[in-house]
């Protein structure tokens, strides 16, 4: 394999992995801002899609980094 080539995929997969990071961190705000006892449906539904958001982001961290080693 051409070593630009090399470089390309370590660069992507560096991207993905941080991108995964700022997509958990992101995840978790919104949770953290909208989780209350006496949520909304719309409440509910925004910490719903912050969790679909963190397995993604989590899944994406776990993959990248196994790729690395």
């Amino acid at each position: 394999m051409p070593e630009a080539l090399k470089r390309l995929l370590q660069t992507l997969k560096s991207v993905a992995f941080y991108l995964g990071f700022m997509l958990a961190f992101a995840a978790l705000t919104v949770e953290s801002f909208n989780l209350k006892s006496d949520m909304t449906l719309a409440e509910a539904k925004k910490v719903a899609f912050a969790d679909g958001a963190y397995g993604v982001a989590a899944t994406m961290i776990l993959i990248t980094g196994v790729l690395s080693v």
